[in-house]
């Protein structure tokens, strides 16, 4: 069954003159995703996903970046993903993972003596080390490390709802006690 947030409203309304008894039912993963996508609401995490946005960009517009980014990490920067959570979460726990060796590759960049890219790559730097961005980057991961096995179980056929509200209890308490 798709979810009803996915159908436009003209086409539940059309759906709705059809079957008059059909009633719609909540998809707890969209749900959930509305929920979470008002953190953006949030200057400080609206920012850090900017701040990371345009990092990726930096690293794609150019191969010679992309290849001093691949030397030093070894593997290619996901983007940050708009619709689909789950690669929103893993993109981020790469990111987050692995900021060290983003900062150093962008600090080998910063050294270059083109005209654009150096003082770009210096100014993503100051970005990337500037204390909003670090505690709202944690902030993110750590929300996205309590939903990722919530919107994964969300997004299976069959959903148990005893196993759903034991992650999100579980979510809860470790939130409460720290061990996020």
């Amino acid at each position: 069954m798709q979810c009803w947030y996915q159908i436009t409203v003209v086409l539940w309304l059309k759906f709705r003159k059809k079957a008059k008894n059909a009633s719609r039912c909540l998809c707890f993963n969209h749900a959930m995703k509305l929920s979470l996508s008002r953190s953006s609401a949030v200057s400080s995490i609206r920012n850090a996903i900017g701040i990371i946005k345009e990092v990726v960009a930096f690293f794609n517009a150019f191969a010679k970046r992309n290849y001093v980014l691949n030397k030093v990490l070894e593997a290619q920067l996901m983007g940050i993903g708009v619709t689909r959570w789950i690669e929103r979460h893993e993109s981020l726990r790469q990111f987050v993972s692995e900021l060290p060796k983003i900062i150093q590759a962008l600090e080998s960049i910063s050294h270059w003596s083109e005209s654009v890219t150096a003082p770009k790559a210096k100014t993503l730097v100051t970005a990337l080390h500037s204390a909003e961005f670090v505690i709202s980057l944690q902030c993110l991961h750590s929300i996205c490390a309590l939903t990722l096995p919530l919107s994964r179980l969300f997004q299976k056929k069959t959903l148990d709802l005893g196993a759903a509200d034991g992650h999100v209890s579980f979510g809860y308490s470790s939130k409460a006690t720290g061990n996020v």
